[in-house]
């Protein structure tokens, strides 16, 4: 994708300047009011994400939040401008040093650019983490939406904050459910990238600790080997019979890859239930896959596409209306890293980016920022906390919420934490 392009174009609509206009004459007829602390004021943040299938739904969900804000106060008056700029897609088989040093560049390039206040986004903890270095020296928020890395706030830079739980977070919560469920017996595949590797690294020593098996350890998508003979491994291997997998465990930055591996084994007879990590959770997948094929898939969320939230509901609602399907994980994400920032500024009613990290990080003990996604807050490293983490299954029409857990986690050896999620009647049912 060539050039940048800004957010700020999609408010161009005769609904958004009636609204401005209708706005503005009863502000002129009506009692005065105190201007809003950045009335006038321009507001800029870049997007940056990669061209590739999850992207459409979370630049909808930050389209949507941008209209909204903009369409109302702005951000405490400022009007605010989001830019989008293109990262480039990483797979697993690219080298590693070649990928941080384009990061480091386009980071650098954002960084440079003094109207810009923040970050929001990166599709990939391997882009993630290098360009953090650079917005924490030039003093940018950085709002990273999507990377895991346990790394990433082990950093603790001042600027960060991380909207999603860790990597040892979502295998640990994927381990507990699924041995919840019965399931003792796995099959563990992976991308060869760090995120790959730490999360089904935490998910096997979860299962071991709690008594479970690994069956088969291995790589999801390997130079010169297919999909189609990982499967003919997996059913014709000496080791054991696919009759004793009670489910895989998958882990890839590639939607393409990972909707491949789950279309072929089921049009393989592999029917067994098919955990992974967040990416799971994508329309993208969906239509890749196939709804039927679906059957059976179970991704960890911040996201419960069935909350009763007021809240979640409008923004499912108002999501529909626009793009016309429910919103997945990576649009809610989208849309809530946008009103999280427009929160802190109201909140402020500061652009001062010392006093934003300030607000943001104490907010957990005052007024936490309510979401699409939840409660969102931070601990003292900016990683997310105080908030639900959800399993969403597939039943071969759509994903729903079939367990909740609550972070921080506590866990006492195999027991169930003091939020656990349904009985397992409950979650067979759903699952049919």
């Amino acid at each position: 994708m060539a050039g940048d392009w800004t957010l700020a174009s999609w408010l161009l609509s005769g609904l958004v300047v009636a609204a401005v206009a209708g706005m503005a004459a009863f502000l002129y007829l009506g009692p005065q009011r105190p201007q809003p602390a950045l009335a006038g004021e321009r507001f800029k943040i870049v997007v940056v994400y990669p061209d590739d299938p999850s992207s459409r739904q979370f630049l909808e969900g930050v389209r949507l939040a941008v209209d909204e804000v903009n369409a109302g106060n702005g951000m405490a008056g400022a009007y605010l401008e989001a830019v989008y700029a293109p990262e480039e897609r990483f797979t697993d088989k690219m080298k590693l040093s070649d990928v941080v040093e384009r990061t480091m560049a386009l980071a650098g390039r954002i960084a440079r650019d003094p109207d810009v206040m923040a970050v929001v986004g990166h599709g990939y903890s391997a882009t993630a983490v290098p360009a953090s270095a650079i917005y924490n020296r030039e003093n940018k928020l950085f709002f990273a939406t999507h990377a895991t890395a346990t790394s990433l706030s082990n950093l603790q830079f001042s600027n960060l904050f991380a909207l999603q739980p860790n990597n040892a977070d979502i295998a640990r919560v994927m381990a507990h459910f699924a041995m919840s469920q019965g399931m003792r017996r796995f099959v563990v595949l992976s991308d060869s990238s760090g995120y790959g590797t730490e999360t089904t690294n935490q998910f096997r020593s979860f299962i071991a600790q709690e008594g479970g098996e690994i069956l088969y350890r291995g790589a999801l998508s390997a130079e010169g080997r297919s999909v189609d003979d990982l499967l003919l491994f997996i059913l014709e291997n000496s080791l054991f019979t696919a009759n004793e997998i009670d489910a895989f465990f998958i882990t890839t930055n590639s939607i393409e890859d990972a909707g491949e591996f789950i279309r072929r084994a089921r049009m393989l007879g592999l029917s067994m239930p098919i955990l992974g990590s967040e990416n799971l959770f994508a329309r993208a997948l969906e239509d890749s896959v196939g709804l039927e094929n679906m059957h059976d898939v179970a991704a960890v969320s911040l996201y419960d596409d069935n909350s009763d939230s007021a809240i979640a509901r409008r923004f499912s609602v108002d999501y529909e209306v626009r793009y016309g399907e429910r919103p997945d994980l990576f649009a809610a994400t989208g849309y809530d890293a946008i009103k999280l920032l427009d929160y802190v500024v109201d909140l402020t009613g500061s652009r001062d980016v010392d006093t934003l990290e300030d607000k943001l990080r104490v907010m957990r003990y005052e007024v936490p920022f309510e979401g699409a996604t939840g409660r969102i807050s931070f601990d003292s490293t900016g990683l997310i906390t105080d908030t639900e983490t959800f399993i969403v299954y597939h039943n071969g029409k759509s994903f729903g919420t079939v367990a909740k857990y609550q972070k921080p986690f506590v866990w006492h050896g195999s027991s169930a934490p003091s939020h656990s999620g349904p009985p397992s009647a409950i979650v067979k049912d759903y699952m049919r």
